[in-house]
């Protein structure tokens, strides 16, 4: 008698065959991930060319500084249509800076919109974007007007997306030279309060535990982190919505010009007691690094969009916030005023000079979505520091 073994079950042989698949096709994935890690390939790269096809103005520093802060590599140089392309690249439909001139814009070694063979200057000028205004030639940047005005040599301090804490180790490790005798801090009531409190945030964060923010494009050489992103990617949109980003008009007798109108400064009384302890640390520290180079410390306040067109604005019925509607001027100037003579600085306010321009119907700002000063916002506001800085 022949035995005969019994068929295995369909089931098992299924499952057998499945589980053979499955052990290949990882096997496959591991070796391609290997291979992609050892060749050190790039899956990233067309992110990181988008990000340097982007105006430098408009990118976050990432050099690190100090304990906390950060700067811009250098040098570098972008050419195109500064505002126009920001404008583009955030889905703006508003035909605003198609006439906008092709420039190129420069950065010395250390990031900053100077010469590359300025050694020695006079007055050293720092802040954040409104110092920088990575849109304007040179030759139009207040802090280049001041030094004409004042036949002297000037040193522009702006970076984008700083605040008072930064322009402090910017002071320290920057603006010292031979000649310099003047350190002047453009403090910006747009968002000057909310940046000293994320930085002195980071500054508790270091004094804790030793760990800085960090801002780097790390190599991404994972096949399967590439995979991943991409099938999670498939369900979103990645165009940016496209939006009008005008939400108000500036009424002049010659007529209305279309406008962008976003930040609504507070008054003292909204401003917390840990933004008011921040600011008064980086004044302090502001007053003892610029007395310890040689130079007279001062403080120029530098008002918003909001603030100088104030009474001049007629708001659509969408797109602005009710917020900035209903903002009344308030007492924010005095306030940063009073705190900076208790560390010793000279207060500068550019409010008056910007408000009367406003009052013969010229406008001293960019007009949509960026919330910098115009050329002609620039002149002004070199006229005011020239008139300061001459005074005994």
């Amino acid at each position: 008698m022949v035995l005969v073994a019994p068929p295995r079950p369909a089931s098992s042989s299924l499952r057998s065959n499945l589980l053979l698949m499955l052990a290949s096709l990882a096997l496959c994935l591991l070796v391609v991930e290997v291979a992609f890690r050892l060749a050190g390939f790039q899956f990233d790269a067309g992110q990181r060319k988008a990000y340097e096809a982007y105006p430098i103005f408009y990118r976050q520093p990432r050099k690190p500084l100090g304990d906390v802060s950060f700067q811009r590599y250098g040098p570098a140089e972008w050419t195109g249509q500064v505002l126009a392309s920001g404008l583009r690249s955030n889905g703006g439909l508003d035909d605003a800076y198609a006439d906008e001139a092709v420039s190129t814009i420069t950065y010395d070694r250390d990031g900053f919109r100077n010469p590359q063979d300025l050694s020695d200057w006079d007055v050293v000028v720092i802040g954040d974007s409104i110092v920088e205004s990575g849109y304007l030639p040179y030759d139009e940047l207040f802090t280049t007007r001041l030094g004409r005005l004042l036949d002297a040599r000037v040193k522009n301090g702006g970076v984008s997306y700083t605040g008072p804490f930064s322009y402090v180790d910017y002071l320290e490790h920057f603006g010292g030279a031979p000649s310099a005798r003047h350190a002047l801090m453009v403090f910006f009531e747009g968002n000057d309060l909310d940046d000293v409190a994320r930085e002195a945030a980071w500054k508790r964060n270091f004094e804790q535990t030793g760990a800085r923010p960090y801002r780097t494009f790390e190599r991404q050489s994972s096949f399967l982190v590439a995979v991943y992103r991409f099938l999670r990617g498939l369900g979103e949109d990645e165009v940016q919505p496209s939006r009008i980003y005008q939400n108000a008009s500036f009424v002049t007798p010659r007529g209305e010009q279309a406008v962008t109108v976003s930040y609504a400064p507070p008054g003292s009384d909204r401003v917390g007691r840990e933004t008011i302890a921040a600011l008064n640390r980086a004044l302090s520290g502001w007053s003892k690094t610029a007395r310890a180079l040689g130079m007279k410390p001062w403080l120029v306040y530098m008002p918003s969009k909001r603030r100088v067109l104030d009474g001049h604005l007629r708001f659509s019925k969408v797109g602005a916030s009710p917020e900035v509607v209903a903002w009344q001027p308030n007492d924010l100037p005095a306030f940063v005023k009073e705190l900076s003579a208790q560390h010793g600085l000279d207060f500068i306010d550019v409010t008056p000079a910007l408000v009367r321009e406003t009052g013969r119907g010229r406008m001293t700002f960019n007009g949509i979505w960026d919330t910098h000063l115009n050329r002609h916002g620039s002149a002004v506001v070199a006229e005011v520091l020239a008139e300061a800085l001459r005074e005994p």
